[in-house]
């Protein structure tokens, strides 16, 4: 189980999730969506990972703040502030639920992080594709001129 609260930037209000991971963002398809246009469609992640909670930015234009610190990714405790985009939220805690390893058979961990390498593959097949052109251009220049 995951609360938090609203202090700043939207409507005051208190959620609970009983699940062990919650997106926040935008998304209609976030656990918690916040309709803010400086939050990405999927801003920020929090799991319960060995019976901690982390969180794990995924916005790459107005990032995540814990307390104040930009991060990509943070072990949060209860009273942790959290700013996305301009809405303050204040991490609660979790209760016993909200501490297992494994959530529908599947790691929470691997769950959690698999959005974050596909991220990172995108950019990788680029690389290859440019790095391999830059290989076939002169090939191509003594056939084509």
């Amino acid at each position: 189980m995951i609360r938090i609260s609203v202090i700043d930037g939207a409507p005051a209000q208190e959620f609970t999730f009983d699940e062990d991971m919650i997106s926040i963002g935008r998304s209609r398809r976030s656990t918690l969506m916040l309709s803010d246009q400086t939050l990405s469609r999927v801003h920020c992640e929090i799991a319960a990972v060995n019976g901690r909670f982390l969180l794990v930015n995924h916005a790459k234009t107005n990032g995540t703040c814990v307390n104040g610190q930009p991060v990509g990714e943070a072990f949060l405790k209860p009273g942790d502030t959290l700013l996305v985009g301009r809405v303050a939220l204040r991490f609660e805690g979790g209760g016993e639920g909200g501490a297992t390893e494994k959530s529908g058979g599947k790691s929470v961990r691997k769950k959690f992080f698999g959005r974050a390498l596909r991220k990172r593959m995108d950019p990788m097949v680029y690389a290859v594709a440019y790095l391999a052109g830059l290989a076939a251009s002169p090939l191509l220049y003594f056939v084509f001129r």
